[in-house]
């Protein structure tokens, strides 16, 4: 099987990747530090950016891939591939150290994890 539309989305969010991974080594070699954030609150929050990146687009990835593998239409693909794409685009601008506990994320995050025993049958 020919995999056509996940790839054009993983080589995308390999370059974010690449530019925030560009970022934290950077900034480590700036300071001098080549493990861990030294107690900087701005290397912190590049390794931080750079983790959630890693962490959420080879998921979301995986699962386009298992998607397409089992024919979903391409429309769908490519909505989730630019969702994806708007996501890591943004996600480094919007974390930030000054608004790490805005109302916003603690409401969604609540939201999520309150939904959780009805989704699985456990309310």
């Amino acid at each position: 099987m020919v995999f056509s539309i996940a790839p054009i989305y993983a080589l995308a969010v390999a370059v974010i990747w690449l530019i925030l991974w560009f970022r934290v080594t950077a900034l480590r070699s700036a300071m001098g530090h080549s493990i861990g954030d030294g107690s900087d609150p701005q290397l912190l929050l590049r390794i931080r950016q750079h983790g959630n990146c890693a962490d959420w687009a080879a998921f979301v990835l995986i699962l386009m891939i298992l998607a397409e593998g089992m024919g979903a239409p391409a429309l769908y693909l490519h909505i989730s591939g630019g969702l994806l794409l708007i996501g890591r685009i943004a996600h480094p601008f919007g974390l930030k150290v000054e608004n790490a506990g805005q109302k916003d994320a603690l409401c969604g995050q609540w939201h999520e994890y309150s939904r959780r025993p009805q989704r699985h049958g456990l309310s």
